[in-house]
């Protein structure tokens, strides 16, 4: 059964049946913010995951929260036989809205790709790709360039890592003073990214050669030197 603007509506339980809908002129007034985050969600992936990846593997995003392993399998039965499907989530079990499908044919994940790619499911129009290979067994070496300071920016955290996840990379370093991770405004989700302040600049050296070198749920983590955060007072108005 296709989706046509009439019955693009929220819903609660999901029916098996609905597939996607491409409508245009609906599609080119949508604000995506998947488009933002496509890129590092694509490489985001769990140890299940990565052990699951035998075939020709698309990445979903911008699903529905409330879609399951057995709605996203439906949906994309349609395209070939599949050989297994995963939904991102965090560390209390949440869908992070993004997905993996992997089909055992080529044909299959392309058509997927064509045919699904900026249609509408479930009220909310999904971005579908071929799965880029993650370069987690590569070691990023540390900038050279770079001028030491006393915070670190920390970058390409994976979307599904939970706060146990972090707070455990943060809890081995030394003279740690503040972490901030950044979350989007408008969903509360994490952007990927963090920052860490610390006592002195010898921490925040040793910091970041630590985490220069550190993967993070099959994602090597990127580093480097920011400025330092000052807050100043506003003078008084009379």
């Amino acid at each position: 059964m296709q989706i046509s603007k009439a019955n693009l509506q929220p819903i609660g339980a999901l029916p098996l049946s609905r597939y996607f809908s491409q409508t245009a002129s609906i599609a080119e007034g949508w604000k995506d913010a998947a488009d933002i985050e496509n890129a590092t969600l694509q490489s985001s992936e769990t140890e299940s995951e990565r052990n699951a990846r035998a075939g020709y593997s698309i990445f979903v995003s911008n699903m529905t929260f409330d879609a399951t392993d057995t709605h996203l399998h439906e949906a994309f039965g349609k395209y070939g036989d599949i050989l297994s499907v995963s939904i991102g989530r965090d560390g209390r079990g949440l869908s992070r809205g993004f997905g993996f499908v992997t089909f055992g044919e080529k044909e299959a994940a392309d058509r997927a790709v064509i045919e699904a790619h900026n249609s509408f499911w479930h009220g909310r129009r999904i971005s579908v790709d071929h799965r880029k290979e993650s370069s987690a067994g590569s070691k990023r070496q540390p900038r050279a360039d770079s001028t030491p300071t006393n915070s670190l920016y920390i970058g390409n955290i994976p979307y599904e890592a939970s706060d146990a996840d972090l707070n455990k990379v943060f809890r081995s370093l030394d003279g740690i003073k503040d972490v901030r991770v950044a979350v989007d405004r408008n969903t509360g989700w994490p952007r990927g990214f963090a920052h860490a302040d610390f006592h002195d600049v010898e921490s925040a050296t040793k910091a970041f050669e630590y985490l220069s070198q550190h993967n993070l749920a099959g994602r090597q983590l990127r580093v480097d030197y920011a400025e330092t955060r000052r807050i100043t007072n506003k003078p008084e108005s009379d």
